[in-house]
């Protein structure tokens, strides 16, 4: 059937997404924009495990050579970033552990940094909640500064002017950007704030600070957690 159907799909002129010289390794791809992820499977059956039901579920390690398209991308180990150790070129042999997954990340144009919006300070004391608030935003570019649309991961921290770390979050780029809103504490210390954003394929890192002063006094209630109610005739009971 597969061979049936090789046919008919070169006759058709449709390519794989990857060379693989191991019919084990599950290989598809995944993504849009100026970005793309391979991601190969290891899903070898282990011959020798025994007699019993369990050796039909059996994994063993593999090896396999891999072509990706010869289209001129950028690839990068989107495991373990950086450069993909066992590729030159396009090509590379890989050795899997049982079950195990490779995901190569193949961009457009080579990834040259990341930029960091100047983040800006959100105050509106009628809320309920996160009445203080930043607005954060950052953007994965090529080596020409132009952003590469698609999806990148992310670590982002914030951190506040005693060096703490405020917020270390994982996420990733939308259409070559991400945006996020982070809650900010009235009696946070004040001074210069720092936002690192790392990008998690070629392991570049972009950074931007902001000023923040809590606000000497506020005459609204909304962002105030109660703790307890208080009634008027619980001061006669308390004093008997």
């Amino acid at each position: 059937l597969a061979k049936a159907l090789l046919a008919k799909l070169q006759t058709a002129g449709i390519k794989p997404v990857a060379e693989c010289d191991n019919s084990s390794i599950i290989v598809s791809r995944q993504g849009g924009g100026d970005v793309d992820y391979m991601f190969a499977v290891n899903a070898t059956w282990d011959d020798q495990a025994g007699t019993n039901v369990a050796q039909w579920l059996a994994i063993k390690a593999a090896k396999a050579a891999i072509a990706f398209p010869a289209d001129g991308r950028t690839c990068y180990d989107a495991v373990r970033g950086g450069a993909v150790a066992e590729l030159k070129g396009d090509r590379g042999r890989f050795s899997f552990g049982p079950g195990e997954m490779r995901v190569v990340a193949r961009t457009a144009r080579p990834i040259g940094g990341v930029q960091v919006r100047t983040p800006a300070i959100l105050r509106d004391y009628t809320l309920s909640r996160e009445p203080i608030r930043v607005s954060l935003a950052a953007a994965v570019v090529d080596n020409r500064n132009v952003v590469l649309s698609g999806s990148i991961p992310l670590q982002i921290r914030v951190i506040d002017p005693t060096g703490a770390v405020r917020y270390e979050l994982s996420r990733a780029t939308d259409m070559g950007e991400c945006r996020l809103t982070l809650p900010l504490a009235a009696n946070d210390p004040a001074g210069q704030w720092r936002v690192e954003v790392e990008e998690l394929l070629s392991n570049t890192k972009g950074s931007g600070t902001f000023a923040y002063a809590p606000a000497p006094q506020c005459g609204a209630i909304a962002g105030a957690s109660p703790r307890a109610v208080f009634r008027p005739t619980d001061a006669d009971a308390w004093k008997r």
